[in-house]
């Protein structure tokens, strides 16, 4: 009568039907059970234990008598998929955290680049932690445009910078400004070389650490991706380095 709806409660076809049997008797011996659901003694015994494990049934035991296995409440297998939901989710969280690296491992491995695609501030959010959790110095190219931090952006940027000084990671960073504070950079522990405003106006930020690159696109829409190759990884962070020569030569 139950079986089908027990089966989605994560039971075996045997434990399933242990249950249904019990649901609508009151009690039963381990030989009866076997009987009625064709099943083996061993198998049922064993089922019927586990499920005594789950705390989903009972197991009556008295002296000199065979023991006897009881249903318990319907709602304890409500109990029981809140539960393994629970465990799911967690164990979801534990391999999100360690799949960049798990990643990041494979595709040098292989030998092939990797690209990841991240929307909206959650997704910005997630670049920004595999920044930090890189805990080594690296190489930013700011975007200029102040507003595309909106309300929701702004705090996850916020709370990065102060992660990063935390974690007492360098960045060296070509900004499109031409206001100076050293002060306000030394706390940051931030190197900045700044150019005119004019020559970077896209609302596109390039942050190049490790063996990757993100780009995250502030426009109408958050959108960014992090490119994991050794070599592009090497080619920007040159390409930088001469970007910042050049800014240092223009100066003197």
């Amino acid at each position: 009568m139950f079986k089908k709806a027990l089966l989605q409660a994560d039971l075996t076809p045997s434990q399933a039907e242990i249950l249904n049997y019990l649901y609508q008797n009151k009690e039963a011996k381990v030989s009866e059970i076997a009987t009625r659901i064709k099943r083996s003694r061993a198998i049922v015994y064993k089922e019927a234990e586990e499920l005594v494990e789950l705390g989903i049934i009972e197991k009556i035991e008295k002296p000199r008598q065979i023991a006897l296995f009881k249903a318990g409440h319907p709602s304890l297998l409500q109990k029981l998929i809140d539960e393994k939901e629970n465990q799911l989710k967690k164990d979801k969280d534990l391999l999100n955290s360690y799949l960049p690296d798990m990643v990041s491992k494979y595709n040098l491995a292989n030998n092939r680049p990797g690209i990841r695609f991240f929307e909206g501030a959650d997704g910005m959010k997630k670049i920004y932690d595999e920044i930090l959790a890189d805990e080594s110095d690296f190489y930013l190219i700011r975007t200029a445009y102040e507003p595309i931090y909106n309300d929701q952006i702004a705090p996850i940027v916020d709370e990065f910078i102060k992660e990063r000084v935390k974690k007492n990671i360098k960045v060296t960073a070509i900004i499109p400004s031409d206001v100076e504070d050293e002060a306000k950079d030394a706390k940051w522990i931030l190197e900045r070389f700044n150019v005119d405003k004019d020559l970077y106006t896209a609302p596109v930020e390039i942050d190049i650490f490790g063996n990757k690159v993100a780009i995250l696109s502030f426009g109408e829409e958050s959108i960014g991706m992090i490119v994991e190759s050794k070599q592009i990884a090497q080619s920007l962070r040159q390409l930088f380095l001469l970007a910042t020569f050049a800014s240092k030569a223009k100066k003197i």
